[in-house]
Order: C-alpha cells, then structure tokens, then sequence
C-alpha cells in the first residue's frame, strides 16, 4: 500500500514539474507578429496612388500666403506623417516599455482610383528622430511583411507597405465631435 501512494504520489510530482516546466518554457519564448499578407499593397501601386492624392490636392486646394509669404510648393500638400511608437502606445494605452524594432512610422496620404477610396499607406521607419528632425528611411517589406533590407531592391512591385486603415464614416464613432466637424453647413 506504502508503495502503490508513493508511486502515485512521485507520479503527481513528476507530471506537476513537468507540466510547470513546459508552461515555463512556453510563457519564456519571444513572440513574434506574423503580418496577414491581405493587408499588403505593392509599393507601385501605393505610390502612384500617393501622387494622384497629390494631383488632386494641388488642382482642388488653395493656400492663401501666410504673413505675406506664399507657401512652397514642396510643402503643400503634406503627403505623409511620421510618428513615433511612443505616441501610438500612448494613443492606445500600451506601455512605451513594450518591445519593438522601429521608433517610427510614416504614413502616406493616397487616394485610389479604381476603389473610389482615400489611403493611409503605412511603413516602419528606420533611424528617424523628429526632435533632431532626421527624416529616416522607409522600410518596404516583401510578399510575406518582412522589412527589405536593401531599400532598392527588389523592383518596386516586389516592395510593398501596409494598407491597415478603414476610412471614416463607416468604421467609425458618428457621434464623436471630431466626424461632426464640417465647414459646410
């Protein structure tokens, strides 16, 4: 009887150690994000859609001179935005401490014709800093979402960035003040 509760009972410890072991094991490995390929756009097609975003801006857009002084054409319109990661966790109430590769993303104004519909291209950045106003470098990714080492190759239809966004209104909060924001009335 002594054997058949010890027996049972070193069993329990062992299946207990291990089953804590693997749980360890497991919690310890660093977790990666694989991107879903579907929110891929090819660069070629994404920069073009960037410069008809611009050819409509410039066409439709007035600016009227500031102080006197006409604004340069190399600043209207804005065609992207940089941001830092720091700034998207604070958006989305996420700990700046949280592992990341990049300081920076850019975002690019488009707008694509053929679906009617107005872009936000996204890239990481590598080694930008807004205070020193060091622009960086885009990262375009490959077919599986993994950064392109080499910023000139592949050809740009290889190359592609994210296409995460859905326009406003239909995925949004209507009754927010900000989408209540018109200048016609």
């Amino acid at each position: 009887m002594k054997l058949v509760i010890f027996s049972i009972l070193l069993t329990t410890i062992i299946i207990t150690i291990t089953s804590c072991t693997n749980t360890t094991t497991k919690d310890t490995h660093e977790k990666t994000y694989t991107i879903d390929t579907s929110l891929l756009t090819p660069a070629d097609i994404a920069k073009a859609d960037i410069a008809y975003f611009d050819t409509l801006c410039m066409k439709y857009l007035t600016f009227p001179p500031v102080n006197g002084h006409s604004i340069p054409a190399s600043q209207v319109p804005i065609k992207a935005f940089t941001i830092r990661a720091e700034d998207l966790f604070a958006a989305l109430g996420v700990s700046d401490s949280v592992q990341h590769i990049y300081n920076n993303i850019r975002v690019y104004f488009a707008y694509n014709q053929s679906q009617n519909q107005f872009k936000l291209y996204i890239v990481p950045v590598l080694s930008a800093d807004i205070a020193d106003t060091i622009p960086g470098r885009d990262v375009l990714l490959d077919h599986s979402g993994n950064p392109i080492p080499r910023p000139n190759t592949p050809p740009l239809a290889d190359r592609y960035v994210l296409d995460l966004n859905a326009p406003c209104p239909s995925l949004c909060d209507v009754s927010t003040p900000l989408m209540k924001a018109t200048s016609h009335k």
